[in-house]
């Protein structure tokens, strides 16, 4: 965290009573949720991001895709259209967002509508009955739709329980909050916790519907230890995956961007400078899909 960021402590609980006060009217009733006829599942966090949504979303489609004709429903971060948008139209990570985009590559018969009103989303889906189960990609903080299940993620390194809010912090919401959820999942664990961690987890949370996930690097059985590699990343939270590189042995340069950064020609051109005297470029899925239109213009 920078430090001009830790210099702003005093407007959390300004940025919190907001929050909280939005909360407050759901829960007394006095704000109604909508609740949308196809079924949904509500992939989120209490923090502004990092904790991994994307690979979630992409495993229940993996354990799902045989019993439902999915629909993924995101914001589509970081695109530059506007409006709502689906995949049918564009699948590019400049017209969906690199996240969406990611996924509809990996799976292209699971349509992917993009729109910062998930209940526009929500009434385009159900319109053109693109599905029978929709996955929201971050719809946690949007109480204005009701989902049928909550899944609350939050990353090990950085649990929402040792966090606090904006500005200063990582969390869009209290960690009270986390009760709306059904269950919670703590992600990116490495390595694995042991029994009497996952209890104390669960004592700690006061909840029983606890569960852990981690990371696996497909790719990571190709690297070689004798080469040198230049590390390209923009995501939130680049940690597990150096951690994992430097448990290797690789070697690597890391050009690290914030999170979905918008890559440019003029970041290829500094690339191909940085890649003499080395062999491969290494950088992740999500970055991958913002780096397709300047793949041709790679050393």
């Amino acid at each position: 965290m920078s430090e001009i960021r830790k210099s702003l402590f005093l407007l959390d609980p300004i940025y919190g009573l907001v929050t909280e006060s939005k909360n407050l009217l759901y829960d007394l009733g006095l704000a109604k949720a909508w609740k949308p006829e196809v079924r949904s599942i509500c992939v989120g966090n209490l923090s502004v991001g990092g904790t991994g949504k994307t690979p979630h979303i992409e495993y229940l489609i993996e354990k799902l895709q045989q019993h439902f004709n999915l629909v993924v429903l995101s914001r589509g971060y970081g695109r530059s259209s506007s409006g709502l948008v689906h995949s049918n139209q564009n699948k590019s990570a400049e017209w969906l967002g690199d996240e969406p985009s990611q996924i509809h590559f990996k799976y292209p018969n699971v349509p992917v509508v993009c729109s910062s009103s998930r209940r526009e989303g929500f009434e385009f889906i159900q319109k053109k009955n693109l599905g029978n189960l929709v996955l929201m990609d971050d719809g946690f903080q949007h109480r204005s739709v009701q989902a049928d299940l909550y899944i609350l993620l939050t990353s090990e390194e950085q649990p929402f329980w040792h966090d606090h809010y904006l500005p200063s912090g990582d969390l869009r919401e209290g960690q009270k909050n986390q009760k709306r959820a059904d269950c919670v999942v703590v992600t990116k664990c490495n390595p694995f916790p042991d029994s009497e961690r996952i209890e104390a987890t669960k004592g700690r949370l006061k909840r029983k519907e606890v569960f852990f996930s981690s990371l696996e690097y497909s790719s990571s059985s190709i690297l070689e230890i004798d080469e040198q590699y230049l590390l390209i990343t923009g995501i939130a939270n680049p940690n597990p995956l150096l951690k994992k590189l430097q448990g290797m042995g690789i070697s690597y340069e890391h050009l690290m961007y914030s999170d979905h950064h918008k890559f440019s020609a003029t970041d290829v051109h500094f690339w191909n400078e940085r890649l003499i005297g080395k062999n491969r470029i290494l950088t992740t899925e999500k970055d991958l899909e913002r780096m397709r239109p300047f793949l041709s213009s790679l050393n």
